[in-house]
């Protein structure tokens, strides 16, 4: 007779749960991204480029940057979404993908242990609801791929590499270790 664990198996739930939620605002996060590179930088390079802007102030671009970014982070799914339609560099498999990403997440966010009460209580039912959030977590997963992808040529346009990403993200990992040892 096999073991079962009843509470690692609800614990797996919830588990599953928090990766699919994590990769659908992963996604969030590209699209935040993607609207500041084709939509904020883009703006900017036109002004300088048009002479709107005589000359280029470091801080106040700071401050309109930062600005910006708050803006994007507080959209919801559907207004980051509605937002990053506007550009043509996304493409029209990228943005047919975006109603169903949007309504698998809203449905995550919003519905997925209220609808799923009674399966919850049964082995059978939360092996379901396991697999359902493997299939949402692989469709985030997909979009945000394929956003990452469509951006790669702009992300090099503004000096973004694969290495240059990488000595970001290690310099990140060091600050937050050492904000972390304080």
């Amino acid at each position: 007779m096999d073991y079962y664990d009843e509470g690692g198996h609800v614990k797996d739930t919830f588990a599953y749960f928090g990766r699919a939620y994590f990769m659908a605002n992963a996604f969030e996060a590209g699209l935040a991204i993607a609207s500041m590179i084709l939509g904020f930088l883009a703006e900017e390079k036109a002004k300088l480029a048009s002479g709107e802007r005589k000359e280029f102030d470091q801080d106040q671009y700071e401050k309109d940057f930062d600005a910006y970014m708050a803006r994007q982070h507080a959209q919801t799914l559907g207004n980051l979404i509605k937002n990053v339609s506007r550009f043509p560099a996304l493409g029209n498999d990228f943005l047919s993908l975006l109603p169903e990403v949007k309504a698998k997440r809203d449905f995550l966010a919003h519905h997925f242990f209220r609808v799923r009460a009674v399966p919850f209580a049964s082995r059978h039912g939360r092996d379901r609801m396991i697999q359902e959030l493997r299939d949402m977590e692989e469709i985030f997963e997909r979009a945000d791929s394929m956003l990452t992808k469509l951006m790669k040529p702009h992300y090099l346009e503004i000096g973004l590499d694969e290495s240059r990403s990488r000595a970001i993200q290690a310099t990140l990992l060091r600050e937050y270790a050492e904000s972390n040892e304080r």
